[in-house]
């Protein structure tokens, strides 16, 4: 008894023509997943562009002054090319400050230029911006 299976004529071809169908199909699956990347990876581009010009074009701000922060937590998104002195005059009042007159402006140790924007003072991202007196050395 023999238990070998001979080929009929045409079977290798029937055989054939189905392997090929399916490998056929495993590439329109992969492509389709090629083009769900590809457009995946594109709508990353435009968010890091988005980011980018917001980084580009706006600052995010607070002001620290002896009579607390404005804003009270976080900070405000501005223009870059805004003038520094219409923010803090803004947080000035609505902390409440009646004379701001001879206040210096501070960003770490750096005194900035109140009747510049943010980008002729160079500055971006987040900005803490101390504001207040200047001070005076002395001693005893």
């Amino acid at each position: 008894m023999e238990n070998e299976h001979e080929p009929q004529p045409g079977e290798d071809l029937k055989r054939l023509e189905k392997e090929l169908h399916q490998e056929e199909q495993q590439l329109e699956d992969l492509e389709d997943e090629l083009d769900q990347e590809k457009h995946k990876v594109h709508e990353l581009a435009e968010k890091v562009e988005a980011e980018e010009r917001n980084l580009r074009d706006f600052v995010y701000v607070e002001v620290i002054t002896a009579s607390g922060n404005w804003p009270k937590e976080g900070f405000e998104k501005i223009a870059r090319h805004e003038i520094v002195k219409v923010f803090l005059d803004k947080a000035a009042s609505e902390r409440k400050i009646v004379s701001t007159q001879g206040w210096v402006a501070k960003v770490g140790d750096k005194v900035i230029q109140q009747d510049r924007t943010y980008a002729e003072n160079n500055l971006s991202g987040e900005i803490s911006i101390d504001y207040g007196p200047p001070h005076t050395g002395g001693g005893a």
